[in-house]
């Protein structure tokens, strides 16, 4: 999709974000006034879990969980600190002061750089192809790194089991394959060239066992 902001609009990310700050400076604190006193004449109520979750969670998944990025908890908002070796993303040091969410794309192969969003969503297997969730991105946010907490956050706002997930190649991942089998949805997706683009064994390198039903390299 993409934004109603122009190329022009790009500066270094860390003045826009200097600005922006100054800017919402004392919105921020005006608000967090009215918070405080809104608290005080409220009674106090007591955030009990739900019955059905565990009062104290285990102590691994609670780390798990506090280390790890939600992309539909941040709204699809990328994770700026975390760095890729020597790699570093454009948007990571530029930022456009039109549209500070939207993030540099092409529309189409070969054209021409333009600011916007991705939008991720999730629709039934039925014939209707029932939209059942919906997450939109800064461009730079490939539908693989979404699928799984878009899947979770469905599957528990709509009380959901599915049997299977389908998805193209570009979901295909090990980070996704592995969980989703884990927990007993069977995942349907083509698979990367592995011969050829990856140092892995390859489907060519493996020959089908019809006795034991299984592949053998």
């Amino acid at each position: 999709m993409q934004a109603n902001a122009s190329l022009d609009s790009i500066k270094p990310r860390f003045a826009v974000d200097e600005h922006l700050r100054n800017i919402f400076a004392d919105t921020e604190d005006e608000g967090k006034g009215r918070t405080d006193q809104q608290a005080e004449n409220e009674p106090m109520v007591e955030d009990a879990p739900p019955p059905q979750l565990p009062v104290h969670p285990p102590a691994d998944l609670e780390d798990h969980n506090r280390g790890r990025h939600d992309w539909m908890a941040e709204g699809g908002e990328q994770e700026r600190g975390v760095q890729h070796g020597s790699y570093r993303r454009v948007a990571d040091f530029q930022m456009s002061t039109a549209d500070p969410d939207a993030t540099l794309m092409r529309a189409r192969r070969g054209g021409a750089l333009q600011l916007g969003y991705h939008d991720h969503y999730l629709t039934d297997g039925g014939r209707e192809r029932i939209i059942l969730s919906v997450l939109v991105t800064p461009s730079e946010v490939m539908e693989n790194q979404v699928m799984r907490d878009l899947l979770w956050h469905t599957c528990f706002r709509w009380k959901l089991r599915p049997d299977q997930v389908a998805a193209d190649t570009t979901y295909g991942t090990i980070e996704n394959i592995i969980p989703i089998e884990d927990a007993g949805i069977a995942m349907y997706t083509p698979l990367p060239d592995w011969d050829s683009r990856t140092p892995y064994f390859g489907p060519s390198r493996f020959s089908y066992d019809p006795e034991t039903k299984s592949d053998r390299q």
